[in-house]
């Protein structure tokens, strides 16, 4: 997994408590970070490590 910095962040980034987990320690539910790439014809999200994720109407992420 990619490991954010803090530093990395924009000054002025408002980040949600899931977005602030992720960088902070990460959780083995959801990757690092933000995606790479985001394909909207099939709904994947694909982040730094390579793994792909689609995300629910609630915002929740789940495995491919």
């Amino acid at each position: 997994m990619k490991e954010l910095k803090i530093d990395e962040l924009h000054r002025n980034e408002e980040m949600s408590s899931s977005d602030m987990a992720r960088i902070v320690g990460g959780t083995p539910k959801e990757p690092v970070g933000k995606p790479t790439h985001i394909d909207a014809m099939n709904g994947v999200l694909t982040f730094g490590d390579g793994s792909k994720w689609s995300m629910d109407l609630n915002g929740k992420l789940h495995p491919l």
